[in-house]
């Protein structure tokens, strides 16, 4: 996690986990621990940080804690607000969706550990840890100290209007009322302290999206770490401008969108394109020549290794799929049925 000074959390906890490490001694899957401390439940989410499918934990930000007591962090027309109390709700907030608030999660008592994190402890044998990013989205990981702790966790999704969640591959897609993104949750994961994987998954009941971690009947290293990572914009910026002699349209997914596949990438991230905001409408050149919806599937379905999305509209309109020759174009044909 980052500190508001702009280092990365890596650093900033060297210290504080050689410390643990001496004291911090991992638990088997009959042993029974407690809690841990706000300390330990930190160390634990940054031994998951080298994981491939953890998410972005050591770029998180660190709160703002109002004087209401509300924690809140606060990117390029994005929002993250955890208000104060036992229980609070946790509010996504963006300049292109309707607000997205989640009930659940966190409960009990807010520490703040030496390098700023907040850290809720449960007294139900886990602890959560909130890491905020400026893209607007969010990690809750629950810290998991022994066999004791729950096995379910629920989040309760509302909106402006009503929502409804829908599953596929793993991911869970949050609608509105009439069928339209306004945020999802990445492809859940668990591992405990030796870094073995704990198989879990996501269930649904109505507006409640609930994270399974089956962890009291293996043979598991506590503490265990498991995380739904929420979000809304599948974008960070989008501009345009020219390249060879034509309009060209640049897009950089944000560090959650990245997480999100190719079949949310092409129906709510080309939504999202279409109707960015800025000084310059994207929506028309996107719809100007078919080669450039043709070039973002393309590179939404090479999304994790992507980098910067360049569309380029004096690329031929493709005659056969896009997907013949990929790996030598790499989404930068030159004729509209080869490479």
């Amino acid at each position: 996690m980052r500190k508001t000074d702009g280092k990365s959390w890596a650093a900033v906890m060297f210290i504080s986990v050689l410390a643990s490490i001496a004291t911090v001694v991992p638990a088997a899957a009959d042993d029974t621990q407690g809690e841990l401390s706000a300390t330990d439940a930190v160390v634990a989410v940054q031994e998951v940080a080298s994981q491939s499918n953890t998410g972005p934990i050591d770029e998180a930000e660190t709160f703002t804690v109002e004087s209401d007591g509300s924690r809140v962090v606060v990117g390029e027309g994005t929002k993250v607000a955890i208000e104060a109390g036992n229980s609070p709700t946790i509010t996504l907030e963006s300049e292109i969706y309707e607000p997205l608030h989640v009930n659940g999660g966190l409960e009990g008592e807010v520490e703040v550990t030496s390098d700023g994190t907040s850290v809720y402890e449960t007294k139900q044998n886990y602890s959560v840890v909130p890491l905020p990013y400026k893209d607007g989205s969010i990690q809750l990981i629950n810290v998991i100290a022994d066999s004791a702790a729950p096995e379910r966790y629920e989040y309760d999704f509302s909106s402006t209007t009503p929502v409804s969640i829908t599953l596929k591959d793993g991911v869970a897609v949050i609608l509105d009322v009439n069928g339209d993104f306004i945020g999802g949750v990445t492809a859940p994961w668990a591992y405990d302290a030796h870094g073995v994987a704990v198989p879990t998954h996501f269930e649904i009941a109505g507006s409640t999206l609930i994270q399974v971690v089956e962890h009291s009947s293996g043979s598991y290293t506590y503490p265990i770490s498991a995380d739904p990572y929420l979000g809304q914009k599948l974008f960070s910026w989008i501009s345009v401008d020219s390249f060879q002699g034509d309009s060209r349209v640049n897009l950089q997914p944000t560090d959650f969108g990245r997480g999100m596949p190719p079949w949310v990438m092409t129906g709510a991230g080309w939504t999202e394109a279409v109707g960015w905001p800025g000084p310059v409408p994207v929506g028309p050149i996107l719809g100007s020549k078919a080669t450039l919806r043709q070039q973002f599937d393309c590179h939404a379905f090479g999304n994790a290794f992507a980098g910067t999305w360049n569309l380029e509209r004096f690329r031929p309109n493709r005659t056969t799929v896009w997907s013949f020759g990929v790996a030598i174009h790499h989404c930068n044909w030159t004729t509209a049925n080869q490479y």
